[in-house]
């Protein structure tokens, strides 16, 4: 009788023990939405002559990635949202890029260099 309480006891345990690892994986189901590729990038100026907003360098590795996304084939462009604790020259970042959703734009002037 003894034998046979331990074996139940042993059962639950392994049974409770398996379950456990099934529960804590992230992605059961392969459905989480795919996050945007991070992009390598480093403040240049923290205010550009042409919009009065910063402007960043994206690293050469990631460029070929932007030119997919977005078209252009830059390798500085004008930030948008970046936080202030990020606005310091030569701040290294990891960054999301996209085009602009309507009302978001701003006005620049071509006084500063042709990008």
């Amino acid at each position: 009788m003894v034998v046979v309480s331990k074996m139940k006891t042993i059962l639950i345990t392994l049974l409770l023990f398996f379950t456990s690892f099934l529960s804590c994986v992230k992605n059961l189901c392969g459905c989480d939405p795919v996050q945007p590729p991070s992009i390598k990038a480093v403040v240049v100026q923290t205010n550009n002559i042409d919009c009065n907003r910063p402007l960043i360098a994206i690293d050469n590795s990631d460029t070929a990635q932007v030119r997919m996304i977005t078209g252009v084939s830059a390798t500085e462009f004008i930030a948008s949202q970046l936080p202030i604790s990020l606005l310091v020259v030569n701040q290294k970042l990891y960054i999301s890029i996209g085009v602009f959703p309507a009302g978001q734009s701003f006005v620049c002037t071509n006084l500063g260099p042709q990008y």
